[in-house]
Formats: structure tokens, C-alpha cells, sequence
């Protein structure tokens, strides 16, 4: 395991003050994900990190409805841009919701830049233009999203 939930003055622990599911320990200390955040998360790490939040996530769950969700698929952004974006377009409105403990801090929106931001260059353009056409649909409709994706 490569994340510490907690380090007192004699010991190291797995858990977090408010739980003890891996989703927890990992999603708190991500958390917040913004633009210097690729500072601090390098690629090799989250090679190493990102298998244990993920099978904690696995199948839903208390990860899904309090959206802890959200940050593992940001976490899986950063060694897999491609399939990350396919993970959130999967999510449900509720995991970034205000009834959503972890997820309610988090926008889908700054999930979108984050995935098509991220530095893999087999990918990224491919991203980019398909968070451009969502924000463009998103704005105004598909007519919008052609004129953008055209003039890109």
C-alpha cells in the first residue's frame, strides 16, 4: 500500500479520522485536485498508488454515492487520460451533488479540465478536442460543438 491515512507521533495507520475504507484514505489525501496538484502527483507514484483506490472503488458502493468516485477517476487521469475520460462521462450528477460528502467540493467541470489536461501526448489532443465539444454542447447544442470542433 503507498498511501498513509494517518501519522501520529509512534505510528503509521490505513484508516482516516472519519473511516477506514481505502477510498477514504486514498480520496482525503489527494484532495484538492487543482492545476498545481501535478506538482505533487507524479506518474510514477500513481502507477504504484492508483490499483489499491481503484478495487476500493470497485463495484460502486459508499465510494459512488458519497463521490469518492470523482478523485479516483482524477487519480487514474494522471497514468491514463483516455480511459479516465470514459470513466467520468460515465459518472452520475449525484457524485458531484451537495448531498455528496466527498464529491460536493469537486465539479464535473473541473474533472473535465483536469482529464484533458493531463500530459500524455498519445491522447491529448484527442481529449482536449473531446472536452471541447462537451463544453461546446454543454454551452450551445451541437451546432456550437461543430463550429468549435471545425474551427479547432
Amino acid at each position: 500500500n503507498r498511501m498513509l491515512g494517518i501519522l501520529w507521533q509512534n505510528l503509521a495507520q490505513y484508516q482516516t479520522w472519519f473511516g477506514g475504507q481505502g477510498f477514504m484514505v486514498h480520496g482525503i489525501q489527494l484532495i484538492p485536485i487543482t492545476p498545481i496538484s501535478e506538482a505533487l502527483l507524479r506518474p510514477e507514484f500513481i502507477a504504484e498508488e492508483y490499483p489499491a483506490f481503484a478495487q476500493s472503488c470497485a463495484g460502486g458502493g459508499q465510494c459512488l454515492t458519497d463521490g469518492w468516485i470523482t478523485f479516483a477517476v482524477m487519480d487514474h487521469a494522471i497514468i491514463d487520460p483516455e480511459s479516465a475520460w470514459g470513466e467520468m462521462l460515465k459518472l452520475p450528477d449525484s457524485v458531484f451533488s451537495g448531498q455528496s460528502p466527498a464529491g460536493n467540493g469537486n465539479s464535473r467541470v473541473n474533472t473535465m479540465y483536469w482529464i484533458a489536461t493531463r500530459r500524455n501526448n498519445t491522447t491529448h489532443s484527442k481529449i482536449g478536442l473531446m472536452a471541447l465539444v462537451a463544453a461546446a454542447k454543454s454551452a450551445g447544442g451541437v451546432g456550437a460543438a461543430a463550429a468549435l470542433v471545425t474551427a479547432a
